[in-house]
């Protein structure tokens, strides 16, 4: 009698540019649930991350076959590279010579971690770069929004030094862009030397729509309150907005900044919840009765707004927000302060129904699988 074939084990490397649990903010969500969707399909993923301020994590380990942690170095010496301080500030070659141990594919998580992808020691790996914006565009939208201007300079240089050092990545990678424009970009672009770009919808922490029927009694703003973008969005739904309207707002999130705390103490309807923990924050934005989110860019995937859609009622953005994400038919679109105003009184007096939720429950089921996302990225390893 023949023996079984025992089933082949597959391992990948993943290097993350930060420490990715808890998955709290960006990109790191997009991480953490890519690595979880990974283990659930049986791959086996041996995770390299770089540590600058949050802490090593034992819930990590309980997801990945190994876990990896390495400095990063920051310091103003290496602003003066012509590489870009995201990406020379990870370069660490006991990394690499991590990666070499074996020929595992590796998948980079954004050109931060893309320091070592060109070497020829790697060329004939599979190596995936997971897109989760174009970091060029991205800088100038922070440039053009800080305040400081010693922010502003080194945002705009960081801007210029990302476009050549994406231009210069080798044509042993494949890409996995976060949204559907920004894969358009890297097929399209006129120095584009990409084995191949595939679109591959954000990973992210829901597995079903649990939003509530009926109403709520607040609107809810939510985001990272350090950023300079959503401190400018938090200005605008606060003095544009809510200056106007009677209607209680909630703004939560991390750090807020001065001017933001400042500026909501002005409002008696307004109430500013600074550094909510998940369950806090889970709660804010299932309770809410309209989860408003303004962008000021249309960069990456905006994944509040997948949380929003899963977890809230009512979403009310602007084009910028669902720009390539095929969710524009699930929210309520405003573009200028007459539009907000209008659409949050119009809706803060209706029930969110049970049609409106089997509505939201097909759209995202066919849109925001992970396990669909699992699959596609499982194709671009190999492993199908």
């Amino acid at each position: 009698m023949a023996k079984p074939i025992p089933e082949r084990v597959y391992h990948i490397h993943l290097v993350s540019f930060d420490i990715p649990f808890p998955p709290d903010y960006g990109g790191i969500i997009d991480v953490y649930y890519k690595i979880k969707a990974l283990n659930d399909s049986g791959i086996k993923v041996h995770l390299h991350c770089f540590e600058y301020g949050r802490a090593k994590s034992s819930e990590l380990e309980m997801i990945c076959y190994q876990v990896n942690y390495y400095k990063r170095e920051l310091g103003l010496k290496y602003f003066f590279n012509r590489d870009p301080y995201i990406v020379v500030t990870r370069h660490n070659t006991l990394l690499l010579n991590n990666l070499l141990k074996d020929n595992h594919p590796i998948i980079y998580e954004g050109l931060h971690t893309c320091i070592f992808a060109g070497r020829d020691e790697l060329k004939n790996r599979i190596q995936i770069v997971r897109m989760h914006n174009i970091e060029s565009r991205y800088y100038n939208s922070l440039s053009a929004s800080s305040i400081s201007i010693v922010d502003k300079i080194f945002f705009k240089l960081e801007a210029i030094k990302l476009t050549h050092y994406e231009k210069s990545l080798g044509n042993n990678l494949s890409v996995a862009a976060i949204n559907k424009e920004e894969a358009e970009y890297y097929k399209n672009s006129d120095y584009n030397r990409f084995r191949s770009v595939t679109y591959i919808p954000p990973f992210h922490e829901n597995s079903k729509v649990i939003s509530l029927t009926g109403r709520g009694n607040y609107v809810l703003y939510h985001g990272n309150l350090s950023i300079s973008d959503n401190e400018q969005v938090v200005l605008f739904v606060l003095n544009k907005i809510f200056s106007g309207l009677q209607i209680p707002l909630i703004i939560a999130g991390k750090n807020p900044t001065k001017r933001i705390i400042k500026t909501s103490e002005k409002f008696s309807h307004v109430k500013l919840i600074e550094n909510p923990d998940s369950s806090e924050m889970n709660n804010l934005m299932i309770n809410a009765h309209i989860n408003l989110l303004p962008a000021i860019n249309d960069n990456g995937m905006k994944l509040k707004l997948l949380n929003s859609l899963y977890k809230g009622r009512f979403c009310v953005v602007n084009d910028l927000m669902v720009k390539n994400t095929g969710l524009e038919d699930m929210c309520y679109i405003a573009n200028n302060k007459d539009d907000y105003c209008n659409i949050i009184s119009e809706l803060f007096i209706r029930d969110f129904t049970v049609d409106d939720l089997k509505y939201r429950k097909n759209g995202l089921t066919v849109k925001y699988s992970n396990l669909r996302s699992a699959g596609e990225l499982l194709k671009l390893l190999n492993f199908d």
